[in-house]
This record gives structure tokens, sequence and C-alpha cells, in this order.
């Protein structure tokens, strides 16, 4: 299985904090967030990975035996655009997701689970505010629509697509055919719904989010939640200091 990481975005709810760097480049605990999803997914024995980056790229240590084939989106013109740049690439069955998705390992058993009976996977979680996102029509287990965005009149699901998908290759002629729009990606989906048997796996956890600059404190947690305890022989702590909770405290430290 690959992965295709969509890492070429504008950031504009981030200004001043990634007015150059993609989102996903924001350090947190040492790292980009793109290098921690780098990691989990190698963690989970997905090295095949595709980087789509802006043209000034990004700077990131990879895991040993993995070395992501880098793509660049001249221009960042939507998620579908992204995916497309990486067409030649892709050979097989592939998980599509944003560089900031650093929990996706946390996901991806119960996905190629489900994806053994089915064309295609969508992680989805029950979301209050649904129409701030993308929205699934369901039967069962099965998502038969997406409704990106709807009124908050209309009756549907409360499922909403969280941005982690595993796809096939064959989805991508279908995309091709979609007329260029910033919900390309969307429209493909809901048309590919209508055609084939695609699963919804639902979180059993809320997945890592980052739509706003506040939601990186969610993702610090979830980091200190994961890395482990460690005070490192070469930290200087000084006398009647008291060192509370889990912590990072690394070589040359003061």
């Amino acid at each position: 299985m690959q992965a295709v990481i969509l890492a070429a975005g504008a950031s504009t709810r981030f200004c001043p904090l990634a007015d150059d760097v993609p989102k996903c480049m924001i350090p947190l605990l040492g790292k980009p967030i793109l290098e921690w999803t780098v990691s989990s997914l190698a963690k989970m024995g997905i090295g095949d990975i595709i980087l789509v980056t802006p043209p000034a790229g990004v700077n990131i240590t990879t895991p040993p035996g993995c070395e992501p084939k880098v793509v660049v989106q001249g221009k960042p013109l939507g998620m579908a655009n992204a995916l497309l740049c990486a067409k030649k690439f892709i050979k097989e069955d592939f998980l599509l997701l944003h560089g900031y998705h650093l929990d996706v390992g946390d996901f991806i058993k119960p996905m190629v689970e489900k994806k053994r009976n089915s064309e295609a996977v969508l992680l989805a979680e029950e979301r209050q505010n649904f129409w701030e996102y993308g929205v699934l029509e369901l039967e069962n287990e099965r998502a038969k629509g997406l409704v990106e965005k709807p009124a908050k009149s209309q009756e549907l699901t409360k499922e909403c697509v969280v941005g982690i998908y595993l796809l096939t290759p064959d989805f991508i002629p279908l995309l091709e055919k979609i007329p260029s729009s910033h919900y390309q990606l969307e429209m493909a989906l809901d048309k590919w719904m209508k055609m084939k048997n695609i699963e919804v796996v639902r979180a059993q956890k809320p997945p890592v989010s980052l739509k706003y600059p506040w939601d990186l404190l969610e993702i610090k947690n979830y980091l200190l939640e994961k890395v482990p305890h460690q005070i490192s022989r070469g930290a200087k702590i000084g006398k009647g200091v008291i060192l509370v909770g889990k912590m990072i405290i690394e070589e040359g430290a003061t």
C-alpha cells in the first residue's frame, strides 16, 4: 500500500504562523508536524510515500528505509489538483491524507480490514457543527453520497469526512473527468459513491485536526501522550528544581 501526503496547500488561517511554509511544517516537540506523520506511516509498514509539496519544498528527516517521492504542486489549487500531480507514481491502493494527520496510524488497521470487501474506505467522525464539513449520506456502513458544507436545515447525518481516505488507482480517471474547482475531490467522491461500494469507518476517537491555530494545542497534547518521558543525562537541572508531569528534556538543556 502507498500513501499520498498533501503538504502544499495555502494556510491562510495560520498567518503569521505559517506565512512561508505549509501549516504541517510548524514544529511541535522538536519536529515539523509532517515529520511526525511520515514516521507514523513508516511505523505501520508504509514506506512507499508520495509527498506533494509547494515549489519551495519541505525539509524533514525521514525514518531509515523511507525515502518519499517528492512531487511539486506549482500553485495551491486544492486537494484534487495536488492528487493529480502525484498520479504517475500511484500504482496500487493508497492512503490519501493531509500532512498534519500524524495520528493516521491509529486508523489504518480498521480501514484496511474494511477495504477487503469494498472499493474504497473513508474515515468519518460525527460532528455537531456538521455544516462546516463534508457530510456523508449513509446506508448502514456504506457511503451513498457526499454533501460539502450543507445548510444547517438539511436533514442529513452528522457523519463528516475527516480527510483520510483509502482509495484505488481507479479513482484517478474519474477525478480527471470532474471540472477543476475547489471541491473537485468532493464532487468526484460523491459520484464514485453512487457507482461503487464505498465503506465508512467511524473514528473511535476524535482524529487530529489542524483547521485553526488553536488546534495546535490538541496536537501537542496528543504527542505528549505518545512520546515517552525522557530526561537526558546531559541536561543540567538546577538545585531545588521540582519536575512534575511527563516531559522531554534533551541533551544540552539547562
